[in-house]
C-alpha cells in the first residue's frame, strides 16, 4: 500500500468504498459520495481496486 496516489479508488478494512482525494503522510483523505469525505489511516486500506487499462497508462473504475 505504500504506492497510492490521488484518484486511486480503494476498500478499507471495514468495507467502505472511496477514491483517494488527499495523501498526508499516514492519513489518507477518501470521497466517499459526490460531496462526502472521510479520513483513515495509510493501515484502513485493505485492496486498491483500480484496474489498469490495456495500455497501461489509464485507469478503469470498479466502482460505478
Amino acid at each position: 500500500m505504500d504506492n497510492l496516489e490521488k484518484g486511486a479508488e480503494v476498500v478499507t478494512t471495514s468495507g467502505i468504498y472511496g477514491k483517494i482525494s488527499k495523501i498526508e503522510e499516514d492519513i489518507i483523505t477518501l470521497q466517499v459520495d459526490t460531496k462526502t469525505f472521510i479520513r483513515v489511516t495509510r493501515s484502513a486500506i485493505s485492496k486498491e481496486l483500480t484496474v489498469p487499462a490495456k495500455d497501461g497508462k489509464a485507469s478503469t473504475s470498479l466502482l460505478n
